[in-house]
């Protein structure tokens, strides 16, 4: 899943081998797991791990588990790729908003006036897609041909496959909003804004300290002009997703994501699928590594490589979201069944090569070469891209200049 992204200073691949980790309080002490010793020659992400008091929490040795995996898929799926993960803080997911909305005003102002979808009725709902329903049209254009959203549903035209869509998406929100947990619980804390797509879509808008959060809560995918298929037809909420976040500061500037282990860990069967759900094997250690190999790995795909979400690529594509490969379990035993590379995917990694090349070379002082590296590297980008192409060339020739 993703939205828009942006970048920073990252030196070339490299190998990526083993990473120990162990993580603390973070509020006095940060970790580091690394695959190199240099670390000005690897990509150093930060990572924030922040979760919901009501749900199944995530341990140290759970979160190790998760980024390693993580590494593992990419590695098996891209190449080699030298990366250090540092855990910069952990906490509770309401202590993290309200941090937010103190230290970002702009984000408070928009929490203050922002009246979010799931507080409205099914009417409301209705009105709402009837009347942006060109727009939807228009994204889903953009972005798949007819055929390949017939992965969902059979549909003779987009409008046609459009009145579908929005027929699901609200069966689907309904659910959610009367959902209870196995302990009766509703599936939403009274804080709306904690389980919103839209709001923390916001959060990593303006947040400029993370590039990776961790967490353990259920978000509602509440961004009704861009429906992703994948995200609808399956349960209209979200497991991971990659932001924009101008403000973030780091090795991938502009670039952050953020990945739910709630599927899993709360252990309700309508969201674990069925065949997830009879996986035997279904332990601690195979959810925190499919979570890391499918869904973390998968969300680096997004921020790293600018590879978007698709439903056409060749079976044990890390990025393809086809209904067949959405469940985490099965999906993550999908990718493990020793696929070749995906070819589509390798435009994608070689066209950041020579960009990583290129801030390399930014990096040693020398700008002829780096600009050599640099505009190959942006002739080689695909035309779909998981971010804008007008903000990477301007971010890359202001590094030239």
């Amino acid at each position: 899943m993703r939205t828009i992204l942006h970048k920073k200073t990252f030196a070339c691949f490299i190998f990526c081998i083993a990473y120990f980790f162990s993580l603390h309080n973070c509020a006095s002490k940060s970790n580091i797991i690394t695959g190199s010793d240099e670390l000005n020659h690897s990509m150093k992400l930060t990572v924030g791990v922040f979760q919901d008091e009501r749900i199944e929490k995530l341990n140290s040795d759970d979160v190790r588990e998760i980024l390693q995996e993580s590494l593992n898929m990419l590695e098996k799926k891209f190449g080699h790729i030298s990366i250090s993960f540092e855990i910069i803080k952990e906490g509770n997911l309401e202590d993290f908003f309200t941090e937010a909305r103190q230290k970002y005003p702009r984000f408070n102002g928009w929490i203050s006036k922002t009246y979010l979808l799931m507080n409205s009725n099914e009417e409301s709902w209705q009105k709402t897609f009837e009347k942006r329903k060109p727009q939807i049209i228009r994204f889903l254009k953009e972005n798949w041909e007819l055929q390949d959203l017939n992965n969902y549903y059979k549909a003779k035209n987009y409008e046609h496959f459009t009145d579908k869509l929005i027929e699901t998406y609200i069966e689907k929100l309904k659910k959610l909003k009367t959902y209870k947990m196995k302990n009766q619980e509703n599936l939403f804390s009274k804080n709306p804004y904690l389980h919103s797509y839209k709001a923390w879509e916001k959060l990593m808008e303006y947040q400029d300290s993370y590039d990776i959060i961790l967490t353990n809560t259920i978000l509602v995918y509440d961004d009704f002009l861009k429906p992703y298929p994948h995200v609808v037809f399956k349960h209209a909420k979200v497991s991971g997703g990659s932001f924009e976040s101008p403000y973030r500061e780091g090795f991938l500037a502009g670039v952050s994501s953020f990945s739910s282990v709630f599927e899993l860990y709360s252990q309700e069967p309508y969201f674990l699928g069925e065949k997830t759900a009879n996986i035997a094997s279904l332990t601690k250690e195979f959810m925190n590594k499919a979570i890391g190999g499918y869904l973390m790995a998968h969300e680096l795909g997004h921020q790293i490589f600018w590879i978007p979400d698709v439903y056409n690529h060749p079976a044990g594509c890390l990025m393809d979201t086809k209904i067949e490969n959405l469940e985490i379990g099965d999906g993550y035993n999908q990718l493990l069944k020793g696929y070749p590379v995906c070819l589509e995917c390798q435009k994608y990694v070689r066209a950041r090569n020579e960009l990583f090349a290129g801030q390399k070379e930014l990096k040693k002082g020398d700008k002829e070469k780096a600009r050599l590296h640099i505009i190959k590297g942006l002739k080689m980008l695909p035309e779909r891209l998981d971010r804008d192409r007008d903000e990477i060339e301007s971010y890359f020739m202001r590094q030239l200049n």
